[in-house]
């Protein structure tokens, strides 16, 4: 894929949408110019500020709902009970955890 774009006369450049699509970024977004071991410049995308994120939020807030919810609470004592009873059972095999 080859794009091009003209440089604007306050500096800044539009990205063809077919580009941003492939950077995965939408207006807003931060990307970096990079230049590598040759001396070409690579730009990349996906760079997502707080401002920018999903929830328009700043901190985590963007996170949230990312993980699922716990099924319940958990009590460390009896779960270490309990691992320690399964490790020490006679009926242990070696593929047990």
């Amino acid at each position: 894929m080859n794009q091009s774009s003209k440089i604007s006369p306050d500096g800044s450049i539009h990205l063809p949408a077919e580009v941003q699509r492939s950077l995965g970024v939408r207006p807003g977004d931060d990307v970096q110019f990079v230049r590598n071991a040759a001396g070409a410049f690579e730009l990349r995308g996906g760079l997502r500020t707080p401002a920018t994120a999903p929830s328009g939020g700043s901190g985590l807030k963007h996170l949230k709902g990312l993980f699922a919810q716990p099924i319940g609470t958990l009590d460390i004592e009896s779960a270490i009970s309990e691992t320690v009873r399964l490790r020490v059972a006679k009926d242990r095999s070696e593929m047990d955890p």
